[in-house]
């Protein structure tokens, strides 16, 4: 997951502000690394722009509902701090779910159409 930490109104990012929610995130179960934007330079020219990655332990599709809410907890005083903070990467996108009625009459059409146009070509053959 990705935690993007734009200043606001043309204040430049502070370490203690983005470093104290980042380090109550590393906290949360099932986090296993934070990259910190400050050590690794993930910072803009100007430095009012931040980036951090937030890694867990599961998979990005099995991350709960419970660590995404965790994690928004811990960068809450970043927030009170005056910065934005934006979460990206695969872990915040919604599950997708496959299946349902309109997922079984697509297949029965396709193979309507499938066997339409094989009849087709075996009575072509046929001639």
């Amino acid at each position: 997951m990705s935690v993007f930490l734009p200043s606001c109104a043309g204040r430049t990012l502070t370490a203690p502000s983005a470093e104290a929610g980042l380090a109550k995130a590393a906290g949360i179960s099932g986090v296993v690394q934070v990259t910190d934007p400050f050590r690794t330079k993930d910072l803009s020219a100007d430095r009012r722009i931040g980036y951090a990655d937030v890694r867990f332990r599961q998979a990005a599709a099995d991350v709960t509902r419970e660590s995404k809410d965790a994690l928004s907890r811990a960068m809450a005083q970043a927030r009170d701090a005056g910065l934005r903070v934006e979460y990206g990467g695969s872990a915040m996108k919604a599950a997708t779910k496959v299946g349902g009625p309109a997922e079984l009459v697509g297949v029965v059409i396709a193979f309507a159409v499938l066997a339409l146009t094989l009849g087709s070509l075996v009575a072509a053959g046929c001639r």
